[in-house]
């Protein structure tokens, strides 16, 4: 009965009531989708989360991380409707197979006794699809998601190499999907004599130095923000150079009134 319950309520709210937005990110023109009412319950989303054990299991992270099982399902189909068939995916259990990733996050407190805070602008390895969900009341919302350009290079994004895609048997259909953003024309542009080269002139480590970035530095440009808001969905390419964009004392609250996100990720598909 409590799966059944939980799945109820982790039901999707109806497509009249949920609001669309497109965007694009940088010169690249990569579609952003952003969907405002996305849950049809999302209090008891939330009341979910915070009841969970949230771990930061690597000591060094702004984000305590926790999973549980919800309605995967129709949080699937809804990506793969709506927007991971504009990245050439021609059917649904090509998008999700063994790779969807969902996991609450909640920030820890500026005074929580870690070696390093921080998060770097970054790509995310080598996902294809990334979501982040709002569930942090609007009246303690704060900053967003950001999307950067490497000054330097003009890098937006970070895909993984021509020779991943082939050796990942990477669909045709995806990778000429892809071809229309120019995911490389960076490195085209650049000079440099291999994209493994390119791709480690970007910092996207700071070597273990403390380091928070909300908005542009000399090393990287705050090309696009969408700010935060309560059961607000994003979806995007995740290659893209992006980062949670908030102060270090945003969120220094009770638990209840931190940054909590749900978070899904979907690996590349690959041919049969």
């Amino acid at each position: 009965m409590f799966d059944f319950l939980k799945k109820v309520r982790f039901r999707l709210s109806p497509r009249r009531k949920q609001v669309f937005t497109w965007l694009s990110i940088g010169e690249s023109q990569y579609p952003l989708l952003v969907v405002d009412n996305f849950y049809n319950n999302p209090d008891w989303v939330a009341k979910l989360a915070h009841g969970q054990a949230f771990k930061n299991p690597h000591g060094k992270h702004i984000n305590g991380m926790a999973s549980v099982a919800g309605n995967k399902k129709s949080i699937n189909r809804f990506i793969f409707k709506h927007f991971a068939k504009q990245f050439g995916v021609q059917r649904f259990r090509d998008l999700v197979g063994d790779s969807g990733y969902h996991k609450f996050y909640r920030s820890i407190p500026s005074g929580a006794d870690l070696p390093i805070r921080r998060e770097d602008p970054h790509s995310d390895g080598v996902f294809f699809i990334a979501g982040v969900l709002y569930l942090t009341p609007d009246e303690f919302c704060k900053g967003g998601t950001g999307f950067y350009r490497y000054r330097a290079t003009g890098a937006e994004e970070k895909p993984p190499s021509p020779a991943w895609f082939n050796q990942h048997r990477v669909p045709d259909s995806v990778i000429k999907a892809l071809g229309n953003y120019r995911p490389y024309r960076a490195y085209h542009e650049s000079g440099y004599k291999s994209y493994d080269e390119f791709i480690q002139c970007i910092p996207f480590k700071t070597n273990g130095n403390r380091y928070h970035l909300s908005s542009s530095n000399e090393h990287w440009e705050l090309r696009q923000l969408v700010p935060m808001k309560y059961n607000r969905l994003i979806l995007y390419p995740a290659f893209t150079i992006h980062k949670a964009i908030y102060e270090e004392a945003d969120f220094d609250g009770p638990p209840e009134n931190r940054r909590l996100t749900e978070n899904f990720f979907f690996k590349y598909p690959k041919s049969r």
